[in-house]
């Protein structure tokens, strides 16, 4: 293989690494009791779920709140998230509890009442009112859908950033240890550069790494076979 195609794919390699390094490191920081970064996104499903603080509420007291957010920061599943929120609805489902999911589902408070009412006495539902609960049941099921779409997306986007810091930190200790002396030169000032671009870059390669090396290397084969025709 070419020395240049060997350079830059150790070159890609241990930028991958490094940017592997940085997620990591994000991830070892949410072991630290009450880190921010858990929470990162939580406040999009508070801002739903508290649509319906009154039937929660109900369900399991005052502190839903920090209940949900002990789901969230432990990193449950989605659906099981979820399936939680609407069995804690189903069960706050009690008098003056109602109004909010029937807003919500835009049917008659009366009508859900009745609904509620027999499913605490255990009692069978009518076609009618099984749509009905299942109305209310989907608006709940899209307004949740759309808050842990928004929820994950900033947590997501919240940890590459800090991971992309990680990275270029950890890069420019690393170009400060290769450092023989911090007497400022020319070649100094293109190392620091080299730094900062490889760990910027770290955190975006890191993903595709092995793709991107797997193409040059096809694309170096299919050149060489060209070159030999």
């Amino acid at each position: 293989m070419n020395d240049n195609l060997q350079l830059l794919i150790t070159a890609i390699l241990a930028t991958a690494g490094l940017g592997t390094a940085a997620m990591g490191l994000v991830e070892a920081i949410k072991a630290v009791p009450g880190c921010w970064l858990s929470r990162i996104g939580f406040k999009r499903i508070l801002a739903v779920t508290r649509q319906f603080d009154g039937t929660l509420t109900a369900a399991v007291g005052p502190d839903w709140e920090s209940m949900l957010a002990a789901h969230w920061v432990n990193g449950r599943p989605r659906q099981e998230q979820k399936a939680i929120i609407r069995a804690l609805l189903r069960l706050g489902l009690v008098d003056g509890a109602i109004d909010q999911l029937a807003k919500a589902g835009n049917v008659r408070e009366a009508s859900l009442k009745a609904v509620a009412g027999k499913l605490q006495a255990g009692g069978d539902l009518t076609d009618g009112e099984l749509t009905l609960l299942g109305r209310v049941e989907a608006v709940v099921e899209a307004k949740l859908d759309a808050a842990f779409d928004i929820a994950e997306q900033h947590y997501r986007n919240a940890a590459r950033l800090w991971a992309a810091f990680f990275s270029i930190v950890l890069a420019l200790v690393a170009w400060a240890l290769l450092q023989q002396s911090f007497t400022w030169s020319e070649a100094m000032g293109r190392d620091l550069l080299v730094a900062l671009a490889a760990g910027a870059a770290a955190v975006p390669m890191a993903p595709v790494a092995k793709d991107l090396i797997a193409a040059l290397s096809a694309s170096a084969k299919a050149v060489k076979a060209a070159k030999a025709l």
